[in-house]
């Protein structure tokens, strides 16, 4: 039984290690696009390590529900529903990144579509489906996968 429990902590270990990879990864992609777009970068959810917001002087806005969440946010923060219109022009943002929002959200594809329809390009991370706390968080209501290329979506609660 002690073995079985080892080999499943190592693996919980090794799944948040990937996603704090993944997370990294989102951020410089995100930054590098809107970047070299010449437009601001749109951060959906909580900033994470070095992406604390963008950087205001360049038009980057950080969004999420909980005003809470903005006080880490070093752009200039917006409260808002993402699962409803946002008050930006069509393709104002270079880039989008999302990390660790869809899986909380009622309807991820029309969230999808509204960021898509603000931004030239989303990035997306999420928690990986053997993730144990991906299960367990109640708010939690869809497992995400990425199947070649494509995010699938599977409704759990």
């Amino acid at each position: 039984m002690i073995p079985l429990l080892l080999a499943a902590s190592a693996l919980q270990l090794k799944i948040i290690a990937d996603e704090h990879t993944e997370r990294s990864q989102v951020i410089t992609e995100t930054e590098a696009y809107a970047r070299a777009s010449g437009k601001p970068m749109l951060i959906v959810g909580r900033p994470k390590g070095k992406h604390t917001g963008g950087d205001p002087s360049l038009g980057d806005v950080c969004v999420d529900i909980d005003p809470q969440v903005l006080v880490e946010c070093s752009g200039t923060g917006l409260v808002a529903d993402i699962q409803q219109p946002l008050p930006f022009p069509d393709k104002h943002f270079g880039a989008t990144s999302i990390m660790h929002v869809l899986e909380h959200v009622d309807n991820p594809f029309q969230t999808m579509a509204e960021l898509g329809r603000v931004s030239d390009i989303v990035f997306v991370a999420y928690p990986k489906r053997f993730s144990l706390l991906n299960w367990i968080q109640a708010d939690h209501k869809w497992i995400i996968d990425n199947v070649d290329g494509e995010l699938w979506l599977t409704q759990i609660r």
